[in-house]
């Protein structure tokens, strides 16, 4: 209460001064010196008078609140601040790896389910493969079959011979077609499996 009279009063002082004609410039400058050096003096009297009643330093706390207070408004950063930014940083490097890791682990889903399918369309191949081979098989078993069953008998007349011969040779014919065609099919497939198998390799 007393410093804020004192400035007060210097205030008030200098606006006197200033509107008085005959004081310069000079003497105005020596009046507010004059009583900044009386608000100082009474600030000083007021710490003591504090201390003498138990509070020491209670203007110096003052002061530090006030600079605290000063460099908060003005941005200036604190420990508090300081340990905000770090968790925040955790929380953000944490976020990011549970993502990251998350996408791995559909990655692989993805990858095993792309193996698992190429491991049953190889093992149906094997198994038509097989297939076609014991037809195969079971059709030349039965062409030998049926020529020694169509051989020539001695006693048959010409004209049956021929017409023997005839239906013989249009069914080696017929057999011959169907084997050229399965071994185009088995081509054919051997192909795409070694393609596949080739694409396999090259996902795992």
């Amino acid at each position: 209460m007393l410093t804020s009279k004192l400035f007060g009063f210097a205030h008030f002082r200098c606006a006197d001064l200033r509107s008085l004609s005959s004081t310069t410039e000079a003497e105005t400058a020596a009046a507010a010196a004059a009583a900044a050096a009386a608000a100082g003096a009474g600030a000083a009297v007021n710490e003591q008078k504090a201390a003498a009643n138990g509070f020491p330093g209670l203007f110096a706390r003052y002061q530090s609140s006030s600079s605290l207070l000063e460099e908060q408004y003005y941005g200036v950063e604190t420990p508090e601040d300081a340990d905000i930014e770090e968790q925040q940083q955790q929380q953000q490097q944490q976020q990011q790896q549970e993502e990251e890791t998350q996408q791995q682990r559909q990655e692989t889903r993805e990858l095993l389910l792309l193996r698992q399918m190429l491991k049953e369309l190889h093992q149906q191949q094997q198994q038509q493969q097989q297939q076609q081979q014991q037809q195969q098989q079971q059709q030349q078993q039965q062409q030998q079959q049926q020529q020694q069953g169509h051989q020539p008998k001695p006693l048959l007349p010409p004209e049956k011979l021929k017409e023997a011969e005839a239906a013989n040779n249009r069914l080696h014919q017929h057999q011959q077609q169907q084997q050229q065609q399965q071994q185009q099919q088995q081509q054919q497939q051997q192909q795409e499996q070694q393609e596949e198998e080739e694409l396999f390799v090259s996902y795992g």
